[in-house]
């Protein structure tokens, strides 16, 4: 790994805004609360160095301080004392784990002097705009690399594994550097008459007078634009099963399994079992999953399969009225999605129930998110697990992001709340609701505009049509409203108390969120399934069928049978009939 940018090229954020992209070279200046952000695939975990030119325009009595943070975790404060016309470089040691890591460096103390009385003054006494100071950080580069030197040579060893010389031709050992690297690429034995065609490549590069290596990267680049790397390829073949079906080979179940798991390519233990035919064994399939799931790269689950079940891509988009909400901002946005993601994946670590989801007596929050939900004795930018006492918060439900998603910019949307429950927890989503049917905010005028929320509502289940879907809808979302647009906790809405009792058709009634989260809990068995649909939909690339329907059916009971483990549930799903095999078109 080897990485070096200037800050003029690195995305950018300043007070939880994107900052534009400055063409060319250059340092990147803040002047207000922001960041700096790289994201990088790191090869292999170990210890790397980070050095940083930065410097700053002093004002105040303090020097501008520069946090670096590996994925949100504070990992040193940098006092930024030099000039910011040529600032000298600062090592920064890091310790990075394998994979996809997000390195920010922070700027945390902006400041700018307030302008003095006299310093307002003209001449002649007059009163004028003082010009105040403002302190900068500036960065102007930074470089990443491997403690005690650049790993590229021990990289291109694992990819030119043969070298032409007195004893082995180049054409040779091009076809040996070629099979193993298509292989990995295309995550199966390469053809021949694949590497065939990519020696078509390497042999007119050099007989165009291109040295063995540079004949080599024109080879390798033809393989990375290759079908069978950019997909996964699984070739219709005869059908031997029911329903123009067939098994899967096992490298292909190879591939599913990984980037189901991982997001990624399967590693060499999982290539070697596909090699010896053992993949399509169940027991050995499970005992894999289990394996996968307890690796650092299962965190790729939680980022992918997380966000998408919690529709939390959403918050990147939404912004609610600053207007009424003045203390949302980045870093709230972002502890916010944190909390999300490190919930999924610790009951994906620890192997919980999958009903912690619903309820639990803990989450994860740093102090800003901390102060948002008002929990006390949480310091610092670091996000940590803690025990909750109110039980107003714990599991998805009364989480920020997921309560500020499913809001207005300028109000809580009760239906919006309903509806997401309904079809991300119980699994019955509504139907479309009928195109003549106005939105609540072209309602709000004439006799309705000094209707309250809850009262509008009423008197819009009052259609018939449109009872039969909001009944349940707003019941749920009404039972949320102690939570504000942005997920704070409220007793009152424009100075009237709120009322969250309800009666939920055919599950009971309630008084708060609390009493509605455990009527869920109780309907633990309809989460199940509707969790398992959800998880298989996403392991499967494709929606569901009729067919599938047994399949989530049996998944459900297993993982009912084992304490709604999410491991029973993760390894039902990987060795189920659907899974396992694939119909022709």
């Amino acid at each position: 790994l080897y990485v070096s940018y200037n800050g003029a090229q690195l995305p950018a954020i300043q007070d939880g805004k994107p900052l534009p992209a400055e063409s060319g070279s250059g340092p990147r200046d803040f002047t207000g609360h922001g960041e700096l952000i790289l994201n990088v695939a790191v090869p292999i975990e170990g210890k790397y160095n980070l050095k940083v030119r930065v410097g700053q325009s002093p004002a105040g009595p303090d020097p501008a301080v520069m946090v670096v943070k590996v994925d949100n975790q504070v990992v040193k404060e940098v006092k930024a004392s030099a000039k910011k016309s040529n600032p000298p470089s600062q090592t920064i040691p890091l310790t990075l784990g394998k994979g996809a890591r997000r390195i920010t460096l922070h700027f945390a103390n902006p400041f700018t002097e307030p302008v003095s009385e006299k310093d307002t003054k003209s001449k002649a006494g007059e009163k004028t705009s003082g010009t105040p100071a403002v302190r900068i950080l500036s960065i102007a580069s930074l470089e990443l690399s491997q403690a005690g030197g650049s790993p590229k040579s021990e990289r291109n060893k694992r990819i030119f594994i043969s070298e032409p010389n007195g004893d082995v031709q180049p054409h040779d050992a091009a076809h040996k550097i070629i099979e193993q690297f298509a292989s990995n690429a295309f995550r199966r034995p390469v053809t021949k008459e694949q590497i065939e065609r990519l020696l078509t490549i390497f042999d007119r590069a050099t007989n165009e007078g291109e040295t063995f290596d540079e004949a080599i990267k024109y080879t390798l680049k033809a393989a990375l634009v290759s079908p069978y790397f950019l997909y996964r390829v699984e070739s219709d073949r005869k059908a031997t099963l029911p329903n123009n079906a067939y098994p899967l080979d096992d490298y292909e179940i190879a591939s599913r399994l990984s980037y189901f798991l991982w997001s990624s390519m399967p590693d060499s233990e999982l290539f070697e079992l596909a090699k010896q035919g053992k993949l399509r064994d169940p027991a050995t399939i499970e005992k894999q999953a289990r394996r996968m799931l307890k690796d650092p790269k299962a965190r790729a689950l939680a980022e992918t399969f997380g966000e998408q079940w919690l529709t939390l891509r959403q918050l990147e988009d939404i912004t609610p009225d600053l207007k009424k909400f003045p203390d949302y901002n980045r870093s709230l946005k972002t502890a916010m999605y944190d909390e999300a993601m490190m919930f999924f994946e610790y009951i994906l670590q620890e192997d919980r129930s999958i009903l912690e989801f619903i309820d639990s007596n803990y989450t994860f929050v740093n102090e800003r998110l901390a102060k948002h939900y008002a929990l006390p004795n949480v310091t610092g930018a670091n996000m940590r697990r803690v025990e909750l006492k109110e039980r107003n918060r714990g599991g998805v439900l009364t989480m920020g992001a997921v309560l500020t998603v499913t809001s207005q910019p300028g109000r809580t949307s009760p239906v919006k709340r309903g509806k997401w429950i309904l079809e991300q927890i119980i699994g019955e989503p509504p139907p479309h609701p009928p195109a003549a049917v106005p939105p609540l905010e072209e309602q709000d005028k004439g006799s309705n505009a000094s209707l309250s929320l809850r009262e509008k509502m009423e008197k819009h289940r009052q259609d018939p049509v449109c009872a039969s879907c909001h009944v349940k809808m707003d019941a749920i979302g009404f039972g949320f409203e102690n939570y504000d647009a942005i997920g704070r906790w409220r007793t009152t809405d424009s100075g009237a108390t709120l009322d969250t009792a309800g009666n939920l058709p055919g599950t009971g009634k309630f008084n708060n969120a609390m009493e509605l989260k455990s009527l869920f809990v109780a309907r633990k068995d309809a989460f199940a399934r509707c969790f398992a649909e959800k998880m298989l939909i996403f392991a499967l690339g494709r929606g569901l069928n009729d067919y599938d329907t047994l399949v989530v059916d049996d998944i459900a009971a297993a993982v009912a049978k084992n304490d709604y483990r999410i491991s029973t549930l993760i390894t039902r799903v990987v060795t189920c009939y659907p899974f396992l095999t694939r119909r022709n078109p």
